[in-house]
């Protein structure tokens, strides 16, 4: 069955319409003007057409956010006033409220926390206040998805991700190749071992240490803890350093390993949701480990995820304040329940603020190319897991998932154990290959397939490298004729010539080349050798 896409982002568009409401009136929450609504009090307004963006934001109007052909804002009387002037078309939807809000998607939010709790429902999608951690550990208890409205207005980013095309790199299906099933089994079964990961819990806290250690075991430049609150387990955050591009240009794989249940406090097994995606990211880390790539790659397996967010939310926020560039995200989040003929990953994007559907198709393409993963195209918007906290702050990140069209009945219960919530270790080990294989991508390997036995043996040397303008090429000697590409990071060849039999040096203008990485290709008649170039 194939979703229309159209009618999903309907949908979902009543969803945003309420989430954004929501948020910019809480922003801006007052309790001395919250109980006289007539007094100075701020309004919510819904704006019609997207063209009028850019004015919005000239005029300073704050909390702006866009969906589906709709402008939502936070205005005070001034505001109305310019929007009065310029003659929109708006509409006041709501005012101010105090407590603490999540938007949710359940069944049965009434029954959950009772209806005075539930200010807003869309068929499954609900607006709810929390005012204590009791109520919310209730609303855990339920089979529901959560996430909290912060009051951080979201980044504007309306630009299109530039990702250059799949081209095929035997490196790349090298460190795909050495994902193994053994390894996601015994990984998920160790997760599953801690009885609960209940954000909350010591034992959610004993489980981030496992996952602490392993990342240091797989060789990683730096492997952190990241406390974001006293009441829940830290964020466990890994850093391979890029070769080229060290510092605060990345790419990010990420999953959260909290999960809950009927029984948060005693049984939380989570297997599917999310010990698969919690997995992914240790399996990433291990297969990555031999390779050097041009840019940086973190490994972050989340907490609080459960709670709304929580987790990433906060590694976001930080990431923005520090000016981080991150080339793209892809959150695996529940990947080991199929069935027979809903077998394959959706693969989830905004259409815009930020448009993800490069990045998903990105990923398709990797997908293709390096695995047999069947994927499903869905660009909409679907704010219920990590990759939301990242495109809140403007960052490109998809969501990657077992077939939207497939429920998982143990999804949130004490049934989410190997066998029961995660049914499939092959559709699980396949997803993982094709997020590997998209971060590697992005990420950059610098070999290419290539072993320095076979380069030194053939002496094939390119002289100084990284070079700045002429580079001295060293070649095997051989009564044949050599010809010689070099190719950029995208596969695209730069610059092709030919060698003269018994030439073992010559000398070349770079300067054409712009400062990058850059792959050079020796082909003889039987064999061809590789090696690469640095031009600063």
């Amino acid at each position: 069955m194939q979703i229309d896409q159209k009618s999903v982002i309907r949908y979902h568009g009543n969803r945003m319409f309420v989430y954004f409401s929501l948020v910019t009136f809480l922003y801006s929450f007052n309790p001395i003007t919250a109980s006289h609504p007539t007094l100075g009090q701020e309004k919510l307004v819904k704006i019609v057409s997207k063209i009028e963006l850019e004015t919005l934001l000239n005029l300073g109007i704050s909390q702006i956010a866009d969906y589906d052909k709709n402008i939502f804002a936070k205005v005070n009387q001034q505001d109305i006033e310019k929007l009065d002037e310029l003659q929109l078309n708006y509409t006041v939807l709501d005012s101010l409220c105090t407590g603490e809000y999540y938007f949710a998607w359940l069944t049965e939010a009434e029954s959950a926390l009772g209806l005075d709790k539930v200010i807003f429902v869309n068929q499954d999608f609900f607006i709810i206040r929390v005012s204590t951690p009791a109520e919310l550990n209730r609303l855990l208890q339920e089979r529901v998805e959560l996430r909290k409205i912060n009051f951080t207005p979201s980044v504007y980013n309306r630009a299109k991700i530039a990702l250059p095309p799949v081209v095929y790199d035997p490196t790349i299906q090298a460190i795909v190749d050495r994902v193994s099933a053994d390894s996601v089994f015994g990984l998920v079964r160790r997760l599953v071992s801690f009885q609960t990961r209940y954000s909350t819990t010591d034992s959610a806290r004993a489980c981030a240490n496992y996952i602490k250690e392993k990342l240091e075991g797989y060789g990683l430049d730096s492997v952190y803890w990241q406390e974001f609150s006293p009441t829940y387990a830290p964020n466990v955050i890994g850093i391979k350093r890029g070769q080229i591009y060290p510092e605060s240009i990345y790419t990010v794989i990420c999953g959260h390993f909290d999960c809950t249940s009927g029984s948060p406090y005693t049984f939380a097994p989570g297997a599917d949701d999310n010990g698969s995606g919690a997995s992914s990211v240790l399996e990433a880390a291990r297969v990555m480990q031999d390779y050097n790539f041009n840019y940086s790659i973190r490994f972050i397996a989340f907490c609080g995820e459960e709670q709304g967010l929580i987790g990433s939310n906060y590694y976001a926020s930080q990431a923005r304040n520090r000016g981080d560039s991150i080339i793209g995200v892809i959150n695996v989040d529940m990947v080991a329940y199929s069935l027979p003929n809903r077998d394959s990953a959706s693969i989830i994007g905004k259409p815009e603020n930020p448009n993800c559907a490069p990045l998903v198709d990105y990923f398709i393409a990797c997908a293709d190319t390096y695995t047999q993963l069947k994927t499903q195209r869905q660009i909409i918007d679907r704010p219920r897991s990590d990759h939301a906290s990242f495109n809140q702050y403007g960052y490109p990140a998809i969501h990657c998932r077992e077939n939207l069209n497939v429920n998982n009945p143990h999804y949130h219960t004490i049934g989410d154990t190997i066998g029961g919530g995660f049914n499939s270790l092959d559709f699980c080990t396949e997803v993982i290959k094709a997020s590997v294989a998209t971060v590697a991508s992005l990420a950059q390997p610098i070999s290419i397939g290539i072993t320095e036995e076979k380069m030194n043996k053939a002496n094939f040397l390119v002289i100084p490298n990284p070079t700045y303008r002429i580079g001295q090429f060293r070649l095997p000697k051989t009564n044949e004729k050599i010809k010689i590409k070099i190719y950029d990071i995208a596969g695209k060849i730069k610059i092709v010539f030919d060698v003269l039999e018994n030439t073992e040096r010559f000398d070349i203008d770079l300067s054409r080349l712009n400062s990058g990485v850059y792959f050079v290709e020796l082909i003889m008649a039987k064999i061809r050798y590789k090696n690469k170039i640095v031009i600063r």
